[in-house]
């Protein structure tokens, strides 16, 4: 049985950066959790289902998303993703990890704009601005929680490498020979959007 440091494990981004990717990967690594925007971790804490949480972490660690916004709402980050943990489960900020997604911003703005996040990709990238001014502010008045940024860009192109990197630096113990069956389904979803992209679009787009 590996050895678990850790026992929650938090996502956090801006829209279309890349949060459920980074989900599926820690949940193939062993975390309980929900990739999708219905998370069962989100009843539980909703729903102040304590005992059947902590039941759960007592075997494995699990990993809670959010994207921000969420739900068009810029929720409180301590409020909603770390007192839950500390103050109700008796965790300290030691145990919980934070994992912060990162994507080059006109392919996050493009893919934001096309699932209905914003109307443009221009208000995604204003909407971009604000949900990382958020984060920033929230680790430098917060700092009692360790946190590490995964670029989406690194694990597109160098999965072999970028997702045993995010295992080991989340101190979350995967064998080696797992890798390919976690990496099988990854996919650049960059590239539709450098390929697709035309001047004159973009500037009736940002204007």
């Amino acid at each position: 049985m590996r050895k678990i440091y850790r026992n929650a494990y938090i996502v956090l981004g801006g829209e279309s950066t890349g949060t459920r990717m980074v989900t599926r990967l820690m949940l193939r690594g062993g975390c309980f959790g929900d990739a999708g925007h219905i998370q069962r971790i989100d009843g539980m804490i909703k729903e102040e289902r304590w005992d059947e949480l902590r039941e759960i972490m007592d075997k494995q660690p699990v990993v809670f998303r959010r994207s921000m916004p969420h739900d068009s709402n810029w929720f409180n980050i301590r409020r909603e993703m770390v007192d839950p943990f500390t103050e109700k489960l008796g965790l300290t900020e030691r145990d919980l990890y934070f994992l912060v997604t990162t994507r080059d911003w006109f392919c996050a703005s493009r893919s934001a704009a096309i699932a209905g996040h914003s109307s443009t990709p221009y208000t995604a990238i204003e909407k971009l601005r604000e949900a990382y001014g958020r984060i920033g502010q929230f680790f430098l008045t917060f700092n009692a929680c360790e946190y590490y940024t995964v670029a989406y860009e690194g694990i597109i192109h160098y999965p072999h490498y970028a997702v045993p990197i995010l295992y080991r630096q989340a101190e979350l113990y995967v064998p080696i020979t797992d890798m390919p069956l976690i990496i099988r389904d990854i996919v650049d979803n960059n590239r539709k959007h450098f390929m697709g992209f035309k001047r004159d679009a973009w500037e009736k787009e940002t204007t």
